[in-house]
């Protein structure tokens, strides 16, 4: 059992029960794109009329949505709620967006919780920065909320996929060194467990379901189910986190980039059927 854990924010102490945030993630999670389980989508961010608006869109999906305006707001709410979904300013009053984001993933309670960052007016290199720092998905300013509901869709129906078991699929696959475990959605690489979001978990298996194949960025996004307009320019970036996550596990496999179209999957695979594809 963790111990409990004091610190400063901002100048003030805080308290979070690891043991309380290892029960709060398990019970936030997404358990079906149509579940009758309520959820809490926790917006924190100035613009708090967000929420107003999209609540209209959400509340027939039986989800609950709840605005704060800063991040030592956000920190009151989930000592006592649990949260199923983070919308996060990419500017607070009291913080950058990306900094509270790191913080949020070192939490247990909040490090399997998607976040969808919300920004304003960014480049590609800050969109690219929240997204490296363990974001679900970025959508630069200004915000339309019918894109905002949509997109939450999207990352929802990725987490329930993988948090649900695949009972249609192959429970395990294997290309090179690597086993791709379906029903736990993770991947191991000789004894090691790596440590991938669903976004790279679902790259890496559509690239190991043709490996050889060039695969577009528009098919990616597809596979995604996100908007293409936005995950064009940051699908570079779940590729490259996907890519450091397998070197640094010694993964033989790579990704390649095949210019001016998108990525393919070279290697050898230890599955006989996969040989032909």
């Amino acid at each position: 059992m963790s111990p409990d854990t004091d610190f400063l924010f901002n100048g003030q102490a805080l308290h979070v029960s690891h043991e309380q945030g290892e029960a709060s993630s398990q019970g936030a999670r997404w358990v079906s794109a149509d579940t009758t389980v309520s959820a809490v989508v926790l917006l924190i961010d100035p613009r708090t009329d967000l929420a107003t608006r999209l609540r209209p869109l959400l509340t027939p999906e039986n989800v609950d949505i709840h605005a704060v305006t800063t991040s030592l707001d956000a920190e009151a709410f989930i000592q006592s709620h649990p949260v199923s979904m983070f919308l996060l300013g990419a500017m607070l009053p009291d913080r950058s967006g990306v900094q509270y984001l790191k913080l949020l993933r070192s939490y247990p309670a909040s490090r399997s919780v998607p976040i969808i960052i919300l920004g304003r007016q960014e480049t590609d290199i800050d969109i690219a920065m929240g997204l490296e720092a363990g974001a679900d998905d970025y959508i630069p300013g200004p915000i339309s909320v019918v894109e905002l509901h949509r997109r939450i869709r999207a990352v929802r129906r990725r987490y329930a996929s993988a948090f649900a078991p695949a009972a249609s699929t192959k429970a395990e696959r294997r290309f090179g060194e690597m086993v791709l475990d379906n029903e736990t959605q993770r991947v191991r690489v000789g004894g090691e467990t790596l440590s991938l979001r669903p976004v790279e978990f679902q790259l890496l298996t559509h690239l190991v379901g043709a490996p050889g194949r060039v695969f577009t960025r528009q098919q990616l996004v597809s596979v995604l189910c996100d908007s293409e307009d936005v995950m064009e320019r940051v699908i570079d970036v779940h590729v490259m986190r996907l890519r450091l996550s397998l070197a640094q596990a010694g993964a033989k496999p790579m990704i390649e980039t095949v210019r001016g179209i998108g990525y393919r999957l070279v290697g050898e695979a230890t599955d006989p059927a996969q040989r032909n594809v």
